[in-house]
């Protein structure tokens, strides 16, 4: 079959024509499963979830219960309304986008199942007692639902793939999101709608993932015990940071696709399973006798639900209007800045977030008491060295012939700063318990530093966005044999550096991701570890020129992973090298001899 645009005719093979009925039929399935499981979450407080040997008996806040119980059924409902509305890749977006936060659900749902009393749900019980709880039916209940929402998710995104349905995405999508004329086929989210939209949802995106390791309620009952976020139980922590994951993870990948559908429907799906966060956390915690409202709670909630409002702009990004011609198109629609105008203020976030580490690492990080001598923090070593590798990076930005080159290094390169801020801030947390000891300007211009670099990654990719815009994607970028081979021992390699402690030593060893408890230094890792093997991933499959760079900001942060071993094992007695330091130079070996195969590689 072909499809005319003018002059311009399209031919398109049988193989790669949109299977509507398999895509109608699959995700239906998809949405019935999702129905299913939001059922049997709301149903899950009334079936008791907690059991107790002795004491009066346990309950949901109600107002908080049926929160819970209307977000968890809207989202497949929202998916059912797209699809009978005729937008197939709309309902395919908000399963996948709530699929992913119902992973995280899912792992926090396993505290239940431990010791129930921590896990602080107040939507599906109340403790009166410090009596030892025992999981109900409603706990199995809660995490069959869960588990049914990412089964719709994957329903839903392998029949899209199945069906071919992106290969023409605007075509089979005649319903509630319109399609947008031809001429703006291939254009990004990000591309296609306004500046203030872009913004308020990535800035949302942020301010959600960052709620998550604010307090979420402080508590005067001696049952409910609220300690600091990165001092949580393991299932609560990988929750919030699956949680944390999902949110900005989802949202950057609507903002780059070239589906206006499916992005918005990501957004719209993710921002309700924050929203089933956030929200019955806020109502019980208002409601409940002895418990307050924490700051983590109020701005999730905000956050979750203007990148819900924000969805619907986004699904109208590219609706042509009535009768006016396509050619008017580039006159009306409003778009991001200009390749040239996106680099320079990637280059400018970021130089600032590593003027503010250098800053960070040479103001005192701790208040103390007149008197007491301020501590030695190792820590600020590695963030004044990070500071100052970002900033150089971003100042080569500047001068406008490396910008494209560097753009890349630095949509990786931000997180190097979080190596040295993530240990400054934990060092903080240890030491604020001590009598007359808190936080010194360098901790909070590190916490700052933390915010400008995650603008700078943001600012990155939306540059990146819009340097698609001006390329042809239409032949697929494919990566050989040996290429994947290694990429993938990059990837393991990487993982495992950050997984195992880079030495050890006086009963204690360095941060690291397998650590039997965790604080801001391991989220710290967490956050590094998503941003280089998501580097790697895109690379392989990426213009041989950009997935160099991407590997080249890999190499900077495994160099600043590894050097901090040098830097800061002088706070440990008789320190012996760990296993982090061994595969972290397998790692740099892979990594680089991954871009060496990808510069001898030819696009097809």
């Amino acid at each position: 079959m072909s499809a005319r645009n003018g002059d311009t005719a399209q031919v398109r093979t049988p193989t790669d024509v949109p299977d509507f009925a398999t895509g109608v039929g699959g995700v239906s399935v998809g949405v019935g499963l999702g129905v299913l499981g939001g059922v049997i979450v709301a149903l899950a407080p009334l079936l008791g979830v907690v059991t107790a040997p002795s004491g009066p008996a346990l309950g949901a806040q109600p107002a908080a219960a049926v929160l819970t119980g209307v977000l968890a059924i809207g989202a497949p409902l929202l998916a059912l309304v797209l699809l009978r509305g005729g937008s197939v890749l709309g309902a395919v977006g908000v399963l996948s986008g709530w699929a992913a936060a119902a992973v995280a659900a899912a792992v926090s749902d396993l505290q239940l199942f431990t010791r129930p009393i921590d896990a602080n749900r107040f939507e599906l019980f109340r403790p009166t007692s410090a009596a030892v709880l025992h999981a109900g039916t409603g706990a199995v209940a809660v995490l069959v639902g869960h588990v049914f929402a990412v089964l719709a998710g994957v329903v839903a995104l392998w029949t899209m793939r199945r069906s071919a349905l992106l290969d023409d995405p605007e075509g089979f999508d005649i319903g509630l999101l319109g399609g947008g004329d031809v001429g703006s086929r291939g254009t990004s989210l990000a591309g296609k709608t306004g500046r203030l939209v872009t913004a308020l949802v990535g800035g949302s995106a942020v301010v959600a993932a960052a709620a998550l390791f604010a307090p979420p309620l402080s508590s005067t009952d001696p049952v409910v015990l609220v300690g600091a976020v990165v001092e949580a139980p393991i299932p609560l922590l990988v929750g919030a940071a699956l949680l944390m994951t999902a949110v900005l993870v989802v949202t950057a990948l609507s903002l780059v696709s070239t589906s206006v559908p499916t992005g918005a429907g990501a957004v719209a799906g993710v921002a309700l399973g924050a929203l089933g966060v956030f929200g019955p956390r806020l109502v019980s915690s208002a409601l409940i006798d002895r418990i307050g409202i924490g700051v983590g709670s109020v701005l999730g909630t905000v956050a979750a639900v203007v990148l819900l409002v924000c969805a619907a702009p986004l699904a109208r990004s590219s609706r042509r209007s009535p009768g006016r011609p396509s050619a008017d198109r580039a006159e009306t629609e409003v778009r991001l800045p200009g390749v040239a105008r996106m680099h320079l203020l990637t280059a400018v976030t970021g130089l600032l977030a590593g003027v503010a580490a250098m800053a960070a690492a040479l103001l005192p990080v701790l208040a103390t008491p007149a008197g007491v001598p301020q501590p030695q923090v190792y820590s600020e070593r590695v963030l004044l060295l990070a500071g100052v590798l970002l900033a150089a990076v971003c100042a080569g930005m500047l001068t406008g012939g490396f910008s494209a080159l560097l753009r890349p290094v630095v949509a990786v390169a931000w997180v190097a700063p979080l190596l040295g801020a993530s240990g400054v801030l934990q060092a903080v947390l240890v030491a604020s318990s001590v009598s007359g000891v808190g936080a010194g300007a360098g901790a909070w211009v590190a916490a700052l530093t933390v915010l400008l670099a995650a603008v700078c990654g943001i600012t990155a990719g939306l540059a990146g966005a819009v340097e698609r815009d001006d390329v042809d994607t239409s032949k697929e970028v494919t990566a050989n044999r040996a290429v994947l081979v290694l990429a993938a021992v990059s990837a393991a390699a990487t993982l495992l550096g950050l997984a195992f402690p880079l030495y050890s030593g006086s009963g204690s060893t360095a941060a690291a991701l397998f650590a039997r408890s965790w604080g801001w230094d391991s989220w710290g890792l967490a956050v590094v570890a998503v941003a280089l093997l998501g580097a790697i991933l895109v690379a392989v499959r990426a213009r041989p020129p950009r997935g160099v760079a991407l590997l080249g900001g890999v190499e900077l942060v495994l160099a600043v992973h590894l050097a901090s071993w040098p830097l800061t094992s002088a706070r440990l007695v008789n320190d012996t090298v760990g296993l982090g330091v061994g595969f972290t130079l397998v790692a740099l070996l892979a990594v680089l001899t991954t871009a060496v195969l990808l510069l001898r590689r030819r696009t097809p």
